[in-house]
C-alpha cells in the first residue's frame, strides 16, 4: 500500500511511504518559506509528483478544517481512485501520533511513552489534553487535562510572548534562562500547576495575546541588564524542569521514550538524564514536524521499515547549479581543501535529503573552525543571533568522551542533549561550560565525517562549530534555490557540495 500523511498545523509536515517503505518525510515551511507554516504548496506537489507514486491511502490532520479544500483538490487531481481520510487533529490521535513516531526514530525496548507538549485532543468536556502516558503496546496509562490552568508547552509560549512577541521562539528563551539567578519570590509552580498570576489560560497569535503577556508578565527583555527579566526566564526555565521531574516520579528505574514539543527542551533532557534513575530516550522528531511520520506508521500498522537516518527530505537537483551560480566559481574540490577553507572561514555543506526540525546536522550546515579567534564575528555575520545563543558543535564520534563529560547519556547524533567540557574550547560552550553537540560516526554521514576527519588532520581538533545553514528568521536551507539565496544575501564565501565533489566560490574571494 502507497500512503500519504499529511500534518496541517504548525510545523506540518508530510510523509510518504511505499508498501511500508519509508520514502520521503519533509517539513511544509521547507515548501512554502514559513516558519512553522502550515502551507501546502505547488512547489511541493511538484517534487510529490515527481515520485510517480500513486496513493491508495492519503490522511489528513487537519488544523483548521476551512483549508480542507484546497488541499484535497491537489492531492485529489491526480490520485482519483485512493481513500481519503480526513481528520481533525485534536479530536483524534495527535499525541498517539507522537507516540507512533517517538517509537519509530528510536527503536528501542521501552517501558513508556511520555507526550508533553502545548495540548493534544479535546475531551468531552472541551477539555485540552495536556500529558498522555502510553506503555509498550500503545495502550494510554495516564492523562492530564486542562482544569482552568494551562500545559508547560502553552507556558512557554506565554513567556515567548512576553519576550519577543512570537510563540514559538522556545530555543532562544530557553538560552537567555542560563543568564539569570533562580529567585525564590518568583513562584512558578502551585501543587505542581503553572501559577496563574503569570500563567492565565492559553493565548494564541492575535495582536491582543502579545499584549497580554506583556500585563502577565511585565518588564520582560532579553537585554544584558534586565536583571530582573534574566532572573525570571531563569526561574521559569527551572521551574519547568521541575513540573516534569515531578510528572516522573512515578517511574523509578524505567526506560522513557520522551516526545511532544517540550521534548526540544535539551535542559529538561539533560536533567532528566542525569538526575533519575530512568534510562531516558529522546525523539529527534518531538516537535509537530514528527506528527505525519507518526501517523504513517500508525497507518501501515506499525509495519513501516526504519530507515535509521534523520536525512529524510527530498534529493537535491543539481541541474541548475551553473545557471543558478553563474557569477561565482564552481570547481572540482575534496575535504582537504575544503578543510583548509575551514580553518579561517565559514564553509556551507549541502548534501543529501535534508535533515528535520531546526538543527543543521551536516547536510544543511554551516560550518566553521570553532577556535578562530574571529569565528563568532564571521559566523554573525550571516546569522545575526543574539548575544546569550550559543552554537553548537560536531565531534567525531570517537573523540566525544575526551573532550565531554558524556555520564550516561545516550549517543547524541541529533542534539537533544548538553554536554559539558572536559577541555578548555572557545565559541561552542555556554555560559555554563555546556555545548549542545552531535558526534558524527562515519556510518551516519560518511561526506561529514570524513570532512571533519580532514579537518582534524590540519588542526588535531575533532570538532568544528556548526549551526543550521539559514539566514536569521528564515527556513533551514532545502534546496539550490534557497541556497543560492542565502549565497548571494549573506557575506557567505564558499559552500561545499560533497555529493558531486564540487565548490562554490563566491566571485572575488
Amino acid at each position: 500500500m502507497n500512503i500519504l500523511t499529511l500534518h496541517h498545523g504548525h510545523n506540518g509536515s508530510i510523509t510518504i511511504s511505499k508498501d511500508n517503505e519509508l520514502i520521503v518525510h519533509t517539513e511544509l515551511e521547507r515548501f512554502s518559506k514559513i516558519r512553522y507554516g502550515t502551507d501546502f504548496t505547488l512547489n511541493l506537489i511538484e517534487r510529490i509528483n515527481e515520485l510517480n507514486i500513486y496513493f491508495d491511502l492519503i490522511v489528513l490532520s487537519i488544523w483548521h478544517p476551512a483549508d480542507i479544500k484546497s488541499i484535497l483538490f491537489s492531492l485529489i487531481n491526480k490520485n482519483k481512485n485512493c481513500k481519503i481520510i480526513v481528520e481533525d487533529q485534536f479530536q483524534t490521535k495527535h499525541h498517539i501520533y507522537h507516540a507512533y513516531c517517538a517509537a519509530y526514530n528510536i527503536d528501542k525496548e521501552f517501558d513508556y511513552i511520555v507526550v508533553l507538549d502545548g495540548c493534544g485532543k479535546f475531551n468531552k468536556n472541551l477539555e485540552e489534553e495536556k500529558v498522555s502516558i502510553y506503555d509498550n503496546n500503545f495502550n494510554e496509562v495516564y492523562k492530564e487535562y486542562y482544569t482552568g490552568d494551562v500545559s508547560l508547552g502553552w507556558a512557554y509560549q506565554i513567556v515567548n510572548l512576553a519576550l519577543y512577541q512570537q510563540l514559538f521562539p522556545c530555543g532562544k528563551t530557553m538560552a537567555l534562562s542560563c543568564y539569570g539567578s533562580y529567585d525564590d519570590n518568583i513562584k512558578i509552580l502551585q501543587d505542581n500547576k503553572f501559577n496563574k498570576k503569570y500563567f492565565k489560560k492559553n493565548l494564541g497569535r492575535h495582536k491582543e495575546d502579545f499584549l497580554t503577556a506583556t500585563e502577565w508578565i511585565p518588564g520582560l527583555s532579553d537585554s544584558k541588564d534586565n536583571k530582573k527579566a534574566l532572573d525570571f526566564v531563569h526561574t521559569f526555565q527551572k521551574g519547568c524542569e521541575e513540573y516534569v521531574f515531578n510528572l516522573l516520579k512515578r517511574f523509578e528505574n524505567k526506560k522513557i521514550l520522551f516526545t511532544g514539543g517540550v521534548a526540544q527542551n535539551v535542559l529538561i533532557n539533560t536533567r532528566l538524564n542525569n538526575e533519575t534513575s530512568n534510562t531516558v530516550y529522546l525523539d529527534p522528531m518531538s516537535a509537530d514536524h514528527g506528527i505525519s511520520l507518526g501517523m504513517n506508521v500508525f497507518y501501515t500498522n506499525n509495519k513501516l521499515k526504519r530507515r535509521h537516518t534523520y536525512y529524510l527530505g527530498f534529493q537535491p537537483k543539481y541541474d541548475l547549479l551553473d545557471e543558478l551560480f553563474n557569477k561565482h566559481t564552481i570547481k572540482e574540490s575534496n575535504e582537504e581543501e575544503v578543510a583548509r577553507l575551514l580553518t579561517q572561514d565559514p564553509v556551507a555543506i549541502f548534501q543529501g535529503g535534508s535533515e528535520q526540525g531546526q538543527r543543521g546536522l551536516g547536510n544543511r550546515s554551516l560550518l566553521m573552525n570553532a577556535e578562530h579567534k574571529d569565528c563568532i564575528e564571521k559566523i554573525n555575520k550571516i546569522k545575526k543571533r543574539e548575544w546569550y545563543r550559543p552554537f553548537a558543535c560536531s565531534i567525531l564520534h570517537e573523540d566525544l568522551e575526551e573532550w565531554f563529560e558524556t555520564d550516561n547519556k545516550k549517543e547524541p547524533y541529533y542534539m537533544m542533549f548538553v554536554y559539558k567540557a572536559k577541555k578548555k574550547v572557545n565559541n561552542i560552550v555556554s555560559v555554563e561550560n555546556t555545548c549542545r553537540l552531535q558526534s558524527v560516526k562515519k556510518e551516519n554521514n560518511k561526506n561529514y565525517y570524513n570532512l571533519i576527519n580532514e579537518f582534524k588532520k590540519q588542526t588535531k581538533l575533532p570538532y568544528v562549530l556548526n549551526t543550521s545553514l539559514n539566514l536569521p528568521g528564515s527556513t533551514l536551507v532545502e534546496d539550490l534555490f534557497d541556497l543560492c539565496y542565502v549565497f548571494e544575501n549573506s557575506d557567505l564565501k564558499y559552500i561545499w557540495l560533497p555529493d558531486i565533489r564540487k565548490i562554490i566560490i563566491k566571485h572575488g574571494c
